[in-house]
């Protein structure tokens, strides 16, 4: 299967992918939740106010994100 990018539409599809990218190592099985995962952007945005610390609480179906 082709990898392509896409274009960011607006602010509420930067936030998706965002978002997506963040929850993407507890879909994987890799931690239970984001937090976990020591290797994130997500701990910056904490920092920044822009998630809280317990943001998805490590359930990625409460997000709506499938594959």
């Amino acid at each position: 299967m082709p990898r392509y990018s896409l274009p960011i539409r607006d602010k509420a599809d930067y936030r998706a992918h965002t978002d997506y990218v963040h929850i993407n190592p507890v879909k994987h099985g890799l931690v239970e939740r984001v937090a976990d995962w020591p290797y994130s952007t997500f701990h910056r945005l904490v920092g920044g106010g822009i998630y809280p610390p317990d943001w998805a609480g490590g359930y990625e179906g409460a997000l709506g994100y499938g594959d």
